[in-house]
């Protein structure tokens, strides 16, 4: 860490003091506890303090285990300096702290770098009338005070709660300098879950929007947890934005029913524990209260879907929040351009065997273009009216210079409809991306003799949509 030395300067020779902080956020896996330290660093021309907590348990002679944070303060000074007065350092414990009993330790360095111990009360450190040691006038090059307050109030298990720990000390050099004040603290807690939020319809989806909201639980959750769930919301502080107005542009349907709950990705398995579901009047949040305890490790997967209102414009970029035991969770869905374009095909045109219609044939074109650069798949359904069949191996995929191109295939579902796939990383798929792609099919009469006798000159077309990562 890097400090500006002539702004400590300044300071310090017009007989002020310099302040430094840091903090450090610190946790793994193994660690029951997320904590966080911070400590203050005072300078002056000949002396600094600071103090740092870390947190930690012990147990006591019949095993009851308790959870404590051993702080340490460290004062530096200047060996050669003179001290006619006596040192003396103040601590002053923050809330939820239970006080040391006993000696305090304190470790001192002399100018040889040598160390040296001795020990302070407690008391006498809590009222500010503890004395560090000096060498003959001058004080020792460094001091370590450490010792361990109890905690008395922990977050509640489960809660997903983080609560602050603080404690400040205050040293009075003896050369007259002034005070020189030192803070440090500790926060202890830990997520309770992990908690994600993803749309999970179709990306060109503007009518009806489908959600998915995830949590594994991290640690044991007491019942009586609440989840909810709100439309239009992204998730932002927009208190101060005067300019902002939130969007009504989804609402939920209205029976809490169609809220369901899985225990496994793929959405076949129930949660079969008690909840209690309940709809906003305004339809545009759901909660879900967990009548159960929900053990440690517990993953549940919350699927439900909203419906665009009229009002949404179509650039619109819609917006859902999840909020879950101290933890929260947004995700959005901006539809995608219309990505496919459906004509009869140049049925008419003469293609070196005569027209396809004088061969009783029908000849379809979609065209594929403006896939989005970061789409994983493209599918596409196609269904024929009746007394239509696809005649195998006419597709053709092209541009719109004629060049062909590798990487589509058709499959027949033997109920009148085609499922067209374009091939993740084909040039096909590259060719959709960067301009229009032309699949070209023809189908003919699954009857003959039934066409010729419809009366009403039947007309035959089909219809086809596309599904992009969905």
């Amino acid at each position: 860490m890097k400090i500006n030395r002539q702004d400590v300067i300044d300071a310090v020779k017009n007989g002020k003091v310099y302040l430094v902080k840091n903090k450090v956020k610190y946790y793994s896996d193994d660690v029951t506890n997320k904590k966080t330290t911070e400590q203050s660093i005072w300078l002056n021309g000949g002396w600094s303090v600071n103090k740092n907590g870390k947190a930690g348990t012990v147990k006591d002679a019949n095993g009851k285990e308790s959870t404590v944070i051993t702080w340490t303060i460290t004062v530096n000074a200047d060996p050669e300096s003179s001290v006619p007065n006596a040192t003396t350092i103040k601590d002053a414990l923050g809330a939820n702290l239970k006080a040391p009993t006993g000696a305090v330790k304190v470790v001192y360095t002399d100018v040889n770098w040598q160390k040296h111990e001795t020990t302070l009360n407690w008391a006498d450190l809590a009222s500010g009338k503890a004395e560090l040691p000096s060498d003959n006038g001058k004080p020792y090059r460094q001091y370590e005070i450490t010792y361990s307050t109890e905690v008395t109030k922990l977050p509640e298990t489960g809660s997903g709660d983080k609560l602050t720990y603080t404690n400040d000390v205050t040293v009075t050099p003896g050369d007259g300098s002034g005070e020189l004040p030192g803070s440090g603290t500790v926060t202890i807690g830990k997520d309770a879950v992990d908690l994600s939020k993803k749309y999970v319809g179709d990306k060109n989806a503007t009518k009806t929007l489908k959600w998915l909201t995830t949590f594994t639980a991290k640690e044991d959750l007491p019942a009586g947890k609440q989840l909810t769930d709100s439309l239009d919301d992204d998730g932002k502080n927009h208190t101060n934005d005067k300019n902002y107005t939130k969007p009504d542009w989804q609402v939920l349907d209205a029976d809490v029913s169609n809220i369901t709950i899985y225990t496994d990705k793929d959405l076949k398995t129930s949660y079969t524990g008690s909840v209690t579901k309940k709809i906003a009047d305004d339809r545009k949040s759901f909660t879900i209260t967990f009548n159960d305890a929900i053990a440690k490790g517990t993953k549940l997967y919350i699927s439900y879907t909203s419906t665009v209102l009229g009002s949404a414009p179509a650039s619109a970029t819609f917006y859902n929040t999840a909020r879950f035991v101290n933890k929260e969770a947004t995700d959005s869905h901006k539809p995608v351009v219309d990505n496919m374009d459906k004509s009869n095909g140049p049925s008419w045109a003469d293609d070196g065997n005569g027209t396809p219609l004088s061969r009783n044939l029908m000849r379809w074109r979609l065209t594929v273009h403006d896939i989005a650069k970061d789409a994983q798949s493209v599918t596409i359904t196609d269904t024929m009216s009746d007394n239509q069949r696809y005649v195998a191996g006419s597709m053709v995929v092209k541009d719109s210079k004629g060049s062909t191109y590798d990487g589509v295939t058709v499959t027949d579902n033997g109920d009148h409809t085609l499922t067209f796939v374009i091939a993740k990383g084909s040039k096909a798929f590259a060719k959709a991306q960067s301009g229009s792609l032309y699949i070209e099919y023809d189908t003919t009469f699954a009857n003959f003799d039934e066409a010729l006798k419809d009366p009403n000159n039947k007309q035959y077309k089909n219809e086809a949509v596309i599904h992009i990562d969905g």
